[in-house]
């Protein structure tokens, strides 16, 4: 029976606890959200991979170094904003962007904040990751490129794009469907094929599904396993031979690397 996991919130990974075959499927459901929030509403709560840039009055804090607390926020990183935002009669402002990876709440009465995340790009991505390597890269572009761009990533970095229209709109339910066969991957979407994409890399290596940007993803369905093992446990104790996904989909996320002795390993040119 094929396992399912629901109701999560960008950007993620979940594990795959059994080698993908010949045969495997993914299926995500999700609805496409384009939605870019910004403005002087000091009361929101959003889920999603974000890049928070938050303007405070220097009569909110005396010592000028300002802290988002951690109750309010999943905070990858920190960092110094580049440049004050004021009009030349306003008084400066301090600010601060903060990388927010699973929830973000505000409730600041005293600070302006604008939110800038993947959705502002109008890009959404499902990867299949093995490793520090992305064996299936799928992205959804709207806007100036409505196309989906399909790729891999290696030791090498990026490998040549192939393209395809993307028919998706803002707002829209979809149904991507990845069929793994023996050469390549059958893509499809909402019934529909949109691709054939031959393997870069070996389809065994593959660990978890990954997905980020500007999209709702309600299921992730696995089919064609042989389910041996209890799909439904904790993922914090998965094993995947490195440090996990820590980060994924926020600019403070760093591939994690192969131990020495990983099997994996082989099936991207490192035999060491």
């Amino acid at each position: 029976m094929p396992h399912s996991v629901e109701n999560l919130t960008l950007p993620f990974t979940t594990p795959i606890w059994e080698p993908v075959r010949s045969g495997t499927e993914f299926h995500i459901h999700g609805k496409v959200h384009l939605h870019h929030h910004h403005g002087n509403d000091k009361k929101t709560k959003t889920a999603f991979c974000a890049r928070v840039s938050i303007m405070i009055p220097p009569t909110a804090s005396t010592s000028g170094d300002f802290i988002l607390p951690g109750e309010h926020a999943m905070i990858a990183s920190i960092c110094d904003y580049p440049g004050k935002y004021y009009e030349p009669d306003e008084e400066p402002t301090s600010s601060r962007i903060y990388d927010i990876r699973g929830y973000c709440h505000f409730d600041l009465p005293y600070a302006h904040f604008n939110v800038m995340h993947d959705n502002a790009r109008g890009v959404f991505a499902i990867e299949l990751l093995s490793g520090p390597n992305i064996v299936l890269h799928l992205s959804f572009r709207f806007y100036d490129h409505h196309t989906i761009v399909l790729n891999a990533s290696g030791p090498g970095g990026w490998q040549s794009e192939e393209r395809v229209d993307n028919p998706l709109t803002d707002g829209e339910h979809f149904h991507l469907h990845i069929h793994v066969h023996h050469s390549h991957y059958e893509i499809k979407l909402n019934g529909h094929d949109i691709a054939s994409f031959q393997h870069r890399f070996p389809y065994e290596s593959i660990q978890a599904v990954g997905a980020h940007g500007a999209a709702i993803v309600d299921k992730v369905t696995f089919d064609g396993f042989h389910f041996e093992q209890d799909w439904n446990r904790s993922h914090d104790n998965y094993d995947y031979g490195h440090q996990g996904y820590i980060g994924y989909g926020s600019s403070a996320y760093q591939p994690p690397q192969f131990q020495p002795n990983h099997p994996h390993r082989r099936h991207f040119g490192d035999r060491d």
